[in-house]
C-alpha cells in the first residue's frame, strides 16, 4: 500500500492521506479473502517462507500487531518471573502490555530515574520500539550490570 497526501483538499477539510492501493495488492487481499483463511493459512505460511528467506532466518513467524511481537521476544529471552523491564516514558502503551502479559514487571520513567537501579535489572530496555544490545548499554554504563 502507497500512501500520498492529498494535492487537493476540499475548502471545507483537512484531509489525513489520499490512500492508494496497487492492483497487486488488492489482488493479494482478494486472494486471502477468497481462501477462507483469513488470519492463518497458506498465504502466511508462503509470507512466513518468503520473509525467512529474505532475512537469511531459518524460520519467521508472523503475528497481528507489534505488540504481540515484543511479547513473543520477552518470552523467548526466558527472564524470570516477575522481572522489571525498563521502557521510556515516551513508550507505546502496547509494550508495557507486552511486558504484563509475559509475566514481566515494566519500569517506566526517564531514564535518568532508574540509574540508581540499573545494576539489579538484567533485562531488555525498549527505545522507540528497539530492544537494545545489552553490550551497548553496559558500554554506555558499566555500573549496570547489564552485560
Amino acid at each position: 500500500m502507497t500512501t500520498q497526501l492529498a494535492s487537493a483538499a476540499a475548502p471545507d477539510r483537512i484531509p489525513f492521506a489520499d490512500c492508494h492501493i496497487a492492483a497487486g495488492s488488492r489482488r493479494a487481499a482478494h486472494r486471502v479473502l477468497e481462501s477462507g483463511w483469513v488470519t492463518t493459512g497458506p498465504e502466511v505460511a508462503a509470507f512466513e517462507a518468503e520473509f525467512a528467506a529474505y532475512v537469511g532466518a531459518a524460520h519467521a513467524i508472523a503475528v497481528s500487531s507489534c505488540t504481540a511481537a515484543l511479547e513473543l521476544s520477552l518470552r523467548y529471552l526466558r527472564l524470570p518471573q516477575g522481572a522489571p523491564v525498563l521502557v521510556s516514558d515516551l513508550t507505546f502503551c502496547g509494550a508495557v502490555q507486552a511486558i504484563l502479559h509475559a509475566g514481566l514487571r515494566s519500569g517506566v520513567g526517564p531514564y535518568e530515574l532508574f540509574g540508581a537501579h540499573l545494576a539489579r535489572l538484567r533485562t531488555a530496555r525498549f527505545a522507540l520500539g528497539n530492544p537494545c544490545a545489552h553490550l551497548t548499554l553496559n558500554e554506555a554504563e558499566p555500573r549496570s550490570g547489564f552485560g
